[in-house]
């Protein structure tokens, strides 16, 4: 895959970048500096739930009285019961369904925070714009087309 200059000048043209030369622009780029979420595969998921009794949580709760925890539980078990899913937590209705079962006590605030973890990674600035990696002479290459 080709690299967009188009692309790369939109993101150079303002600060931190603009007023880097075009190495140190490029190594800020491609800099593992950019904290996300990335999908929690289904064998990570069924790891995590093996510890802490928090598949037979969430097993219960997925026989619950209440038509809404039931609900949710339900999903989540499938989650757990499927191979070849992910749970993607930069999704809000993904989150929320983990806030639900903390809510609802089947999970602790602290069962979340290492799912949120177990999620967490860190990537480049150009990895995010869709770049993938940069180098000076495409920065310079990008400067110099976007002056045109």
């Amino acid at each position: 895959m080709a690299l967009s200059y188009a692309a790369l000048w939109k993101v150079i043209q303002d600060e931190p970048y603009a007023s880097m030369d075009d190495a140190a622009c490029a190594d800020a780029l491609n800099a593992q500096s950019v904290e996300q979420l990335k999908p929690i595969t289904s064998a990570e998921l069924l790891a995590w739930a093996g510890v802490d009794s928090r598949y037979a949580r969430i097993e219960t709760a997925a026989a619950s009285e209440s038509p809404a925890l039931r609900s949710i539980a339900a999903v989540a078990m499938g989650m757990l019961q499927r191979d070849g899913t992910q749970l993607d937590l930069s999704l809000p209705d993904r989150l929320g369904m983990v806030d639900a079962l903390v809510g609802a006590g089947v999970l602790t605030a602290d069962d979340k925070a290492s799912l949120l973890a177990l999620a967490a990674a860190t990537t480049s600035p150009a990895a995010v714009a869709g770049l993938g990696v940069v180098k000076r002479g495409h920065v310079e290459q990008a400067r110099h087309k976007g002056d045109d």
